[in-house]
């Protein structure tokens, strides 16, 4: 019963952990979208 238990934590931790990575990994991706927007706006600015 107990090892049942411990198993269950374990897989809920290892979802939560998967869901945050994708997470960051979604921010830092509309980040670098952003930035590559500002630069194509700066160069189209300066040509």
């Amino acid at each position: 019963m107990d090892n049942n238990r411990n198993n269950s934590a374990n897989a809920l931790r290892a979802r939560c952990a998967n869901s945050l990575c994708a997470t960051r990994t979604l921010r830092e991706q509309l980040s670098a979208d952003a930035l590559q927007m500002v630069l194509l706006e700066v160069l189209s600015a300066i040509s």
